[in-house]
């Protein structure tokens, strides 16, 4: 299995869990603080992630660090599960994922804008509130006419079918 389709099984999963006990969206701050200490210490991915160390000390050194973290119980057992089968270093797509997964229990869409000049809060939000730009028009009738009056055409040649 690729680990875009394992991330999207323990997102699945976490969220499932999260739902159940209403506590998701702590499920995706919890998710997201564990990401940004992963990704902070390469020292601690090494530590915990690779498989040549034995099993039970990495679980030791993710379940300290995650008790500094101030980390639930059903989020240490996500981690354990995931040291048990050898994939947390798959971590930051699950919550890659989580983040997508509550995007859409909230019908939220998110945008990345790219500015030719540097843009202000206000003015970013000047331009969200305006919604998307309207769009083209097009005429089906006058096209669907044009492309009858090709088929009389000698030259012309379909690009498929007789």
């Amino acid at each position: 299995m690729t680990n875009q389709i394992l991330a999207k099984r323990y997102a699945k999963a976490l969220l499932t869990l999260g739902r159940e006990d209403g506590n998701y969206r702590q499920y995706g701050e919890e998710l997201s603080k564990f990401v940004a200490f992963w990704e902070q210490q390469p020292e601690f991915v090494d530590a915990v992630s690779n498989p040549l160390y034995v099993k039970d000390n990495r679980k030791v050194i993710c379940q300290a660090v995650a008790a500094k973290l101030g980390l639930s119980q059903v989020f240490r057992s996500l981690l354990n599960l995931m040291i048990e089968k050898n994939r947390l270093r798959i971590v930051p797509d699950v919550r890659t994922y989580y983040q997508k997964l509550l995007d859409e229990m909230a019908n939220t869409s998110r945008a990345e804008v790219a500015s030719a000049t540097t843009l202000a809060g206000e003015e970013v939000a000047a331009k969200a509130a305006d919604g998307p730009p309207p769009s083209p028009q097009v005429d089906f009738a006058a096209f669907a006419s044009r492309v009858d009056n090709r088929s009389n055409d000698p030259v012309y040649l379909p690009a498929c079918g007789p």
